[in-house]
């Protein structure tokens, strides 16, 4: 993804590049940050050179995007024009840039705080589900199931009430929504919330959701869906504004959560998660094909405006490509039997979560049990024949 984006980055540059050295500084750029990237690869790693090597990518990108917010720079270019509507270079690159940096983040986080330098950084394993349901848990699972295949429908007619609201939303454009519309869209929020409750009650699994829950891309995914809520109150104009953003802030929750549940059917969580990615590639083409947004400033700093247009569409091209891997893994596993948010770095020598040392133990311990075992069979033996005669 990184390697995409940096491709999009480089054509960019060279499709509006005046100076020659901005040529080398792009090429610097990349090249820096694919060696970074490939640190996974070299056998032996210094860490401290590492740790630099990182902070340093790290730096230049925020410093790449912060000129972009900060200062005048590349203000004014546009880059392409698509039905009407211009897609400022300056926006474009400053999306792109904060997505590597988040990106990017994960692996230094990795390499922080890995003290032997033995782990890798983006080479990630998503570990299987523990089965933690308990026998009381067992003797109710007739009725924990009643209970959410009911959650399911509900739930699944708060999508389309929405839906029907969205659309009618959409075709209405500036204007505001009639009484029953705004009732019908209250309705589906309320029933959605009730279906939510049928789903969870004695069916999620805590540890797998606090393990879910402290992981790097979740808690950016978290703060870039607290960013998204506080522009949607600031430029919302009509009711709708605010339904929107109350309902895509349930779905990014549920995308997040349901992965924790004990019983769901797999058809139903793909279904929804599929939803879920359809509506994070709508609201970025809108607001690059689409008007959307247009020309809704949010404030400005030192006198450059922060348009809401380009705010949202990088709140959601990050979010998308943060959950897009989740999505191919739950199209991959048919049993869903992946915890898809918890993730755990690989060694770098055996490309598992265990160490290479941890397995030479296991080998060399086997056959010393195995000699004890035996030995103790011998004593056992001597000490009473007549058991052994008996069971001859």
């Amino acid at each position: 993804m990184v390697a995409l984006e940096l491709l999009i980055i480089i054509c960019s540059e060279f499709y509006i590049a005046e100076l020659y050295i901005k040529y080398i500084n792009i090429l610097t750029y990349a090249t820096l940050t694919i060696m970074w990237m490939g640190c996974d690869a070299l056998k032996k790693r210094d860490r401290k050179l590492l740790v630099g090597t990182g902070l340093l990518v790290f730096a230049t990108n925020a410093y790449a995007v912060l000129t972009r917010i900060l200062t005048d720079k590349e203000e004014g270019l546009v880059l392409v024009s698509v039905m009407g509507n211009d897609l400022m270079l300056r926006n474009f690159k400053r999306s792109l840039f904060l997505n590597i940096t988040v990106l990017l983040a994960g692996g230094l986080v990795h390499m922080i705080s890995d003290q032997r330098c033995e782990r890798c950084m983006y080479v990630l394993v998503h570990p299987k589900k523990k089965h933690s349901i308990t026998d009381e848990d067992q003797q109710s699972t007739a009725h924990t199931r009643r209970q959410i295949l009911l959650g399911e429908k509900i739930l699944l007619c708060a999508a389309v009430l929405y839906l029907f609201v969205f659309a009618r939303g959409v075709m209405k454009k500036k204007q505001p929504l009639a009484a029953w519309e705004i009732t019908l869209g209250v309705v589906s929020c309320v029933t959605a919330i009730g279906g939510l409750v049928l789903l969870f009650r004695r069916n999620v699994s805590t540890v797998g959701l606090r393990a879910s829950v402290l992981q790097v891309e979740v808690i950016n995914v978290m703060c870039f869906l607290v960013l998204h809520m506080i522009v949607n109150v600031m430029i919302a104009e009509f009711f709708r504004n605010y339904l929107n953003t109350f309902t895509y802030i349930i779905s990014v929750l549920c995308f997040i959560t349901f992965n924790n549940l004990h019983y769901i059917k797999r058809s139903y969580f793909l279904g929804l998660s599929i939803l879920f990615a359809l509506n994070n590639v709508y609201n970025i083409f809108s607001r690059v094909i689409l008007s959307t947004d247009e020309g809704i400033v949010l404030g400005e700093i030192l006198g450059h405006p922060i348009y809401a247009r380009s705010v949202k569409r990088s709140i959601y091209l990050n979010i998308f490509l943060l959950t897009l891997d989740k999505i191919i893994i739950l199209v991959k596993d048919k049993k869903m039997k992946v915890n898809l948010f918890k993730t755990a770095s690989c060694y770098q020598m055996t490309l598992d979560i265990r160490p290479h040392h941890a397995r030479e133990n296991v080998r060399v311990l086997q056959p010393r049990q195995r000699k004890k075992s035996l030995a103790a069979e011998t004593a056992i033996a001597i000490a009473h024949p007549g058991n052994v005669i008996d069971q001859i």
